[in-house]
């Protein structure tokens, strides 16, 4: 089975279970007012990877207009409760349901980790497509090894989820690849963030 076929099922057959455990978001309040304060007012946010509507919730009391994509449609379910006043629809990020240039700035927390290395590239490049430009991107990523990837077994299924690992600076050369402007690369112990403009 594709790896992320595997990853969207286990999405969908855990989804209540991710929700309880991903509730905690006092971490990211800080990068979501920082995102918003750089888009303009009332501005449209691609949650890119939307999950149980968590952050497209928060994104929409803080002023965004938010297009919640994911490719678990047992997520999206979740997400139209936790998020009645997003735009949810399900996709793929390697080819993703929107218009070019459509969205003001993109919100891809922990959800790119999931595509392959060798489809890297194509996300990145319809992230670009659908941001406005001038917009601004953030993003999350697990560091490791370049391309390096995990299949994982946490939520005791038997089609686990993919974890794909990147080192900061060429994930960040692939972003300009993409033609985006990167403007900081922020690591972190588990994580590293980075912020670019489209």
């Amino acid at each position: 089975m594709d790896p992320v076929d595997r990853t969207r099922r286990t999405y969908d057959a855990v989804a209540e279970t991710y929700h309880e455990r991903t509730g905690d978001i006092d971490a990211l309040l800080p990068a979501m007012d920082r995102l918003v304060d750089a888009l303009p007012d009332h501005p449209r946010v691609l949650d890119a990877g939307c999950g149980p509507g968590r952050d497209a919730d928060w994104l929409t009391e803080r002023g965004a207009r938010v297009v919640g994509v994911d490719f678990a449609g047992g997520q999206l379910r979740l997400a139209t409760l936790e998020a009645p006043d997003a735009l949810l629809v399900q996709g793929d990020l390697r080819s993703l349901p929107l218009r070019d240039d459509s969205v003001d700035g993109v919100w891809a927390v922990a959800s790119l980790i999931h595509v392959p290395d060798e489809s890297l590239d194509d996300a990145l490049t319809e992230l670009h497509r659908v941001c406005r430009p001038g917009g601004t991107l953030f993003t999350s990523m697990k560091p490791g090894a370049e391309g390096a990837m995990e299949h994982t077994y946490g939520y005791d299924t038997d089609t686990g989820r993919l974890f794909v690992f990147h080192e900061p600076e060429p994930f960040a050369d692939r972003l300009r690849d993409a033609g985006f402007t990167v403007e900081s690369v922020e690591p972190e112990p588990a994580w590293f963030r980075v912020w670019a403009r489209a």
